[in-house]
């Protein structure tokens, strides 16, 4: 179960329904909550189905927002994944005959491939730049305003499958 500020959160329009263990079951995506608006995030593990229902069965998660009625923070993150696979061969093509592949003379259960050192991947690029700002409003009242903007491209790992997928 997870809570914002002691209160249920909102689950997404996604509902599993598709026959699987689990069935009814929504879950909450944490990715919409900004992480410079959290004050602190408090975990109960113990089952608390007795105070919150079937839903609190595995623990609570309450997520505590900022209440700062002055100043701010900014924050600017970027990152991506540098991999380099040893002793894997990176593959530009299959080796091709007549606009055919050719089979590996090597082993014939595989096509022949062109390579070109090892295999390195530069990929799953993120950015992510955020603003919390804190204002009094009135005696004892307070705005705090979170934006954040995140960017995470795909990371890819697939290669070619040099295996024959017609039968000869």
């Amino acid at each position: 179960l997870v809570l914002l500020n002691g209160k249920r959160r909102h689950v997404s329009a996604l509902l599993n329904i598709n026959g699987t263990v689990g069935r009814g079951s929504a879950a909450v995506d944490m990715n919409m909550i900004p992480a410079l608006a959290i004050k602190q995030i408090e975990v109960l593990r113990d089952g608390a189905s007795s105070q919150y229902g079937s839903d609190a069965i595995a623990g609570v998660i309450n997520v505590q927002l900022k209440t700062a009625d002055s100043g701010g923070r900014a924050q600017v993150s970027y990152g991506k994944y540098v991999t380099t696979l040893d002793g894997v061969s990176d593959f530009d093509g299959l080796v091709t005959a007549g606009g055919q592949p050719v089979l590996n003379t090597t082993d014939p259960r595989y096509l022949q491939a062109n390579g070109s050192g090892e295999r390195k991947a530069r990929d799953g690029v993120y950015t992510t730049f955020g603003v919390n700002v804190g204002l009094p409003v009135g005696d004892g009242g307070f705005f705090n305003f979170t934006g954040e903007y995140r960017d995470r491209n795909f990371t890819n790992r697939q290669g070619y499958d040099l295996r024959p997928n017609y039968i000869r």
